[in-house]
């Protein structure tokens, strides 16, 4: 909803690219009202926390590093994060060469990620439940780099605004809907003290750390190192990234059924 207003705000009401700053602060403070509104009518209540004996201080990151199965979940989900800034990069590059006035990129990237939602919905209602009842959670996994795979061979092959677009949404919208879901099943046959600790560092420090190391990545290709390369030599460092990404999903697989078949018989997963 969000794309689509913006694309409408900047076409049909004339607003430009720096308006929608305002726009969005608007929206907070919208926010900040009703969230004292509900307080003040006692929608909820704050309560101190109470201590955890599991704390996540207790050495979280060497959890995994201790554990092959979480070593192998982490590896694949933050080798997803490498993979975003790089088909970010190649996609904004696109409507960068397709459009040379700031309002018309802006409009269409508003459109445009309204589309990418949309995907991601269809996918999660439709798709993904079939995939799951059939194939299971490592197949679902498998989509998101097959399909990043192949939109880079067609980019390579046909560069331009759709195929790059085309590119992003197999990255954005598989990985917000599928590859999601997938990934949350991966984590049924382990302890939930386990999983505890795992989520904490994969989602609060792992994610952040690997998306900068993509960004690096861009960086030393384009501006740190002595020669710059074009956007296609990007893709094939997202191919390679796809083929290591695939590669763990392999090694993955024998894994997580032998964790599953632990858990079938243990009723836990250490």
């Amino acid at each position: 909803m969000g794309g689509f207003a913006t694309h409408a705000l900047l076409t049909y009401a004339g607003l430009q690219t720096l308006d929608l700053l305002l726009v969005a602060a608007l929206i907070l403070l919208v926010l900040i009202g009703l969230t004292l509104l509900m307080q003040r009518f006692g929608l909820y209540h704050e309560h101190k926390g109470v201590s955890d004996d599991h704390s996540i201080g207790h050495g979280f990151w060497r959890t995994i590093v201790g554990h092959r199965y979480l070593m192998l979940i982490a590896a694949l989900l933050l080798l997803a994060q490498v993979i975003e800034p790089l088909v970010e990069y190649q996609f904004m590059a696109a409507v960068e060469d397709a459009f040379s006035e700031r309002e018309l990129r802006t409009a269409y990237l508003g459109e445009f990620f309204g589309l990418l939602g949309g995907v991601a919905i269809a996918v999660n209602l439709l798709l993904t439940p079939l995939i799951h009842r059939c194939f299971g959670a490592i197949v679902g996994l498998a989509l998101q780099p097959l399909a990043v795979a192949v939109s880079t061979l067609f980019f390579i092959a046909t560069p331009g605004l759709f195929m790059a677009a085309t590119l992003k949404i197999a990255d954005r919208g598989l990985s917000y809907s599928i590859n999601r879901a997938s990934k949350e099943l991966l984590y049924i046959p382990i302890d939930a003290v386990l999983i505890f600790q795992a989520k904490a560092w994969i989602d609060m420090f792992g994610y952040r750390m690997f998306r900068v190391l993509g960004s690096v990545m861009i960086l030393l290709l384009t501006q740190w190192l002595w020669f710059t390369v074009p956007v296609s030599a990007i893709s094939w460092l997202t191919l390679l990234t796809c083929a290591v990404w695939l590669f763990v999903l392999i090694r993955l697989r024998s894994e997580y059924h032998r964790v599953s078949r632990l858990y079938k018989q243990n009723g836990d997963g250490k």
